[in-house]
């Protein structure tokens, strides 16, 4: 492994977490070991896992393998996409101890690794074997997501998943797609038909937003919403069809817990931290007592994820 891997220190943090599981049980180590401890890299591992988890008799998993393996070392931007998605999944999800397990078991994790390669596919031409993607991973995750649309970094999409993406919309970096949500189109319109997700919005279980409309920066989709109209920043709506119930004043100090509807405003902060390693290395601490790696937040940024289940 090259230290100066961007993935490296969360790779670093897995590892450990791997290890203590495995240690002092005979049937956790084979696996540890099988699925995490003897790759050379996270991209590896992920790649491994997902192949394994998406193969049939048509698509061996080696095949699959090789194929992601080729589109991640040539893409570079699909690996640090892909290394945010997990430590969001890790953060975000108190389903799950840790970041390995995210790695391992979190469907929602792994079918945003099978779009993100469908996607880089779906650009290069090679529509029809992205289109097989998309219906592997909607038939193994329970998440359709159209190769075509856009998704940024460090997007989490709840395990519970049943989760609709169409094919011309666009999800901004920090958002929170939570279990049965649709982002489709009204099937009154053709072309640009699909909505336009800003950054650090938080979209409730079972909502539905519809159209080719804006939800802007910051905002909150409450649970089994319908949304047909354009909703503004830092705004929180809800209801069927939904409507506002209440706006956020913004309030950028550091020294408070800072709630999820001004995720936004910090998070190009927040990646220009992750450019070095000494800065990614803190998205995780360690727990002496647990012995499990721990997510935790950035420095002099403290993000309230628990807010977002006000509704």
């Amino acid at each position: 492994m090259v230290k100066s891997d961007f993935t490296s220190p969360i790779w670093n943090t897995i590892r450990y977490e791997a290890a203590v599981l495995a240690d002092g049980d005979m049937k956790a180590a084979t696996f540890m070991n099988n699925a995490v401890l003897s790759q050379s890299s996270l991209i590896e591992a992920i790649v491994d896992i997902v192949a394994n988890e998406l193969e049939t008799p048509l698509l061996q998993a080696t095949q699959i393998r090789n194929l992601f393996a080729d589109i991640c070392l040539s893409n570079r931007s699909i690996s640090i996409a892909v290394s945010f998605d997990l430590v969001a999944c890790a953060m975000k999800d108190n389903s799950l101890p840790n970041a390995v397990s995210v790695l391992l078991f979190h469907k929602g994790f792994h079918s945003l690794v099978a779009y993100r390669i469908a996607n880089v596919l779906w650009y290069r031409g090679q529509r029809g074997l992205a289109n097989y993607f998309q219906s592997l991973s909607s038939r193994t995750f329970g998440v359709d997501i159209h190769p075509a649309c856009r998704i940024d970094r460090s997007c989490f999409i709840a395990s519970g998943c049943s989760v609709v993406i169409g094919e011309t919309a666009a999800v901004g970096v920090d958002c929170y797609i939570s279990h049965g949500v649709t982002l489709g189109g009204t099937g009154k319109e053709s072309g640009n038909r699909h909505p336009k997700i800003g950054n650090g919005v938080f979209i409730g279980a079972g909502a539905t937003v519809l159209g080719n409309i804006k939800v802007g920066d910051g905002a909150i989709v409450n649970a089994g919403s319908v949304v047909t109209k354009p909703v503004d920043p830092f705004t929180r709506v809800g209801g069927v069809p939904a409507k506002v119930i209440s706006r956020f004043a913004i309030n950028n100090t550091q020294d408070e817990v800072i709630s999820p509807d001004i995720i936004a405003q910090i998070s190009e902060k927040r990646y220009q931290q992750f450019e070095t390693d000494s800065n990614l290395q803190d998205c995780f601490d360690y727990n002496k007592t647990t012995n499990t790696g721990v997510p935790k937040t950035f420095p002099s940024i403290k993000i309230n994820y628990h807010a977002f289940n006000t509704e």
